[in-house]
């Protein structure tokens, strides 16, 4: 078996290959067993100093990667302006029907002008909400949110 550490990938040999990372280190079947029952197990495969795969446990998420990963669908993002009272109820039916809330359309104003029509459509008719768009964080920090509020209301209506 062989093992590229910049790709992080194992290269069986009774496979063809057009072409082949040329920093391959050569492991043995039974240790590339041992590893993947390490990997079923929880561990995590990555390269030693010398290249050579090795299974650790895998580092905590950070804040930041779980921001990255947060997201809502509009009708979780709008249930929960609704609930927590960032939106009206009013509002939120409206932008159900295509009409932006006047902090998102002010905010939408401020752009540059090439920004806009995009901004707009994004915001009309969204399929997924994103917790890091730029949109979401200065519509938060505008209404007085902080990152922390707003970890907390992605994680909240997720859920819903």
């Amino acid at each position: 078996m062989r093992y590229s550490p910049s790709l992080r990938g194992f290269f069986p040999e009774f496979l063809a290959y057009a072409d082949l990372p040329p920093d391959l280190v050569e492991i043995t079947d039974a240790y590339h067993a041992e590893l993947m029952e390490a990997q079923r197990a929880g561990k995590e495969i990555v390269p030693g100093a010398d290249g050579v795969p090795q299974a650790v446990d895998p580092q905590p998420l950070t804040a930041a990667i779980l921001r990255d990963m947060m997201s809502l669908s509009f009708a979780q993002l709008l249930i929960g302006l609704d609930a927590e009272g960032w939106l009206t109820t009013a509002e939120a039916e409206a932008w159900l029907d295509g009409t932006l809330p006047a902090p998102v359309a002010a905010l939408i104003a401020t752009l540059p002008a090439g920004q806009r029509f995009a901004a707009t459509a994004r915001a009309k008719r969204p399929t997924m909400v994103e917790r890091l768009n730029p949109l979401v964080v200065a519509l938060a920090l505008s209404a007085g949110r902080s990152e922390a509020d707003l970890d907390t209301f992605f994680l909240t209506y997720a859920a819903v």
